[in-house]
């Protein structure tokens, strides 16, 4: 992403539930058009795919990462895991050289963000990832697992 023309920062969030792409850019608009064309190209989508995306810029998009990171923008409200899937993305952004100063300040305040909602609201009670939802609702369904054979159908970290 930062490879791409007026792009100066990136940093790309990935989960099974969501990639974002988070964008320092000398032209907004437009190289968010741009961005929006590399992608369908390089992963060959189709042309009007566009209508899929969501865009979001300066204040909306640093209310939406605040969002992500404290667990409010989540399947479950309050999950937990995203927050560190967020800090992971950062870091792996730092040790690409990918950052600087924009992006730097946004994730930085949006992890400050997401650790004062945890701490001063209720949210990460209960169960709060969808791997839980699932566990509890089996539970409920044929009680205690603790002797039970279990196949999972999946991929990545929530099959886990």
């Amino acid at each position: 992403m930062a490879a791409l023309v007026g792009v100066s920062e990136a940093v790309v969030i990935s989960t099974c539930n969501r990639t974002e792409f988070y964008l320092a850019a000398d032209h907004g608009s437009e190289t968010l058009r741009l961005t929006e064309e590399a992608l369908i190209l390089e992963h060959g989508l189709p042309a009007d795919a566009g209508h899929h995306f969501y865009r979001m810029e300066k204040s909306e998009a640093a209310l939406h990462l605040c969002r992500v990171v404290s667990g409010l923008d989540s399947m479950m409200l309050g999950e937990t895991e995203i927050f560190g899937q967020v800090k992971q993305a950062y870091q792996a952004a730092l040790d690409a050289g990918t950052t600087g100063g924009v992006l730097n300040r946004l994730f930085q305040r949006s992890f400050g963000v997401g650790k004062k909602v945890r701490t001063d609201t209720q949210i990460q009670e209960g169960a709060t990832s969808v791997g839980n939802v699932a566990v509890d609702l089996a539970e409920k369904i044929f009680g205690h697992l603790k002797n039970s054979e279990v196949m999972i159908l999946g991929a990545g970290e929530m099959s886990r």
